[in-house]
């Protein structure tokens, strides 16, 4: 998408991080966490596509869809604020909570199924360091994100004329790793087949079925060792995780800080075949 290199300039260069044991003196952990991923805030990311779109798009804020009309033409949409159109296709881009999906394909308990997760307390920590003053700042907080592990489960994320991409489609789970790049692979895959499927939307919808497929181990998989289910799974993971990350690179990666599972799983994400080269004029009729 010649995008890369405005990315790496706007990553977050973060590769220091730090362990907090109530009652011992923090303990740095430094290294390289990802060798080919950049780290971006969310908020960089999205005005970097927004800035890059061509233009000749219609763009409005602040609104939303309240019904679609499906016709064998295209699908007729109305919208919150009154207004209506026909479209060739309608894509629901619009996250875990998805209101494209849930007019189309009916409530979202039939799709999300949660990951479980056990939230530990530990000891002394609600009233010490800096939580009093974190949980002060959450009622005035503009960019606030509470969201439970939910998987985004569908058999086939289109009908018809209306389909589904991304977090929408088929949300790994949040903070897992892996959802945003398999979303922008997905759409940036579905544009291109769309434009070369010359109409033939049902085989661009599919493009990326074997790919949504594998990553749907991660969020799983990455639980087992992100959400200790005991106190002991807490102290030797604060025990080997600084000891791991001082290892020499050759020897860090063949350590399984993560369940190799997942991280295959990552993998395949980031590792996907995309195909490169200007789309043909056809697109401009999406």
């Amino acid at each position: 998408m010649g995008l890369l290199a405005e990315l790496g300039e706007r990553r977050t260069r973060n590769n220091r991080g730090a362990m907090i044991t109530p009652g011992l003196r923090p303990r740095e952990i430094s290294g390289q966490f990802a060798s080919k991923q950049i780290e971006i805030m969310r908020g960089e990311l999205v005005g970097i596509l927004g800035r890059s779109l061509s233009a000749g798009g219609d763009f409005m804020f602040g609104n939303s869809i309240s019904g679609m009309d499906e016709h064998a033409g295209g699908v007729n949409v109305t919208f919150e604020s009154g207004d209506s159109g026909d479209f060739e296709l309608v894509i629901g881009a619009d996250g875990q909570h998805s209101n494209v999906r849930h007019i189309a394909f009916g409530e979202e308990d039939r799709f999300s199924r949660n990951l479980g997760g056990l939230c530990l307390r530990v000891h002394g920590r609600g009233e010490s360091w800096e939580v009093p003053h974190l949980l002060d700042r959450l009622t005035g907080a503009k960019d606030f994100y509470f969201e439970s592990l939910d998987q985004i489960t569908m058999q086939s994320w289109h009908r018809g004329r209306i389909a589904l991409v991304g977090d929408a489609a088929y949300c790994p789970a949040p903070a897992v790793g892996g959802g945003t790049s398999l979303a922008v692979i997905g759409a940036y895959t579905l544009a291109r087949e769309a434009a070369e499927a010359k109409g033939d939307y049902r085989r661009a919808l599919h493009a990326t079925r074997d790919l949504v497929h594998q990553s749907r181990v991660i969020g799983s998989a990455l639980l087992e060792s992100l959400v200790p289910s005991s106190r002991i799974s807490i102290y030797l993971g604060m025990l080997l995780l600084p000891l791991v990350t001082r290892l020499p690179g050759a020897l860090r990666h063949n350590v399984p800080l993560l369940p190799r599972r997942a991280v295959r799983a990552m993998r395949a994400v980031s590792e996907a075949p995309v195909r490169h080269g200007s789309l043909p004029e056809s697109h401009e009729s999406l």
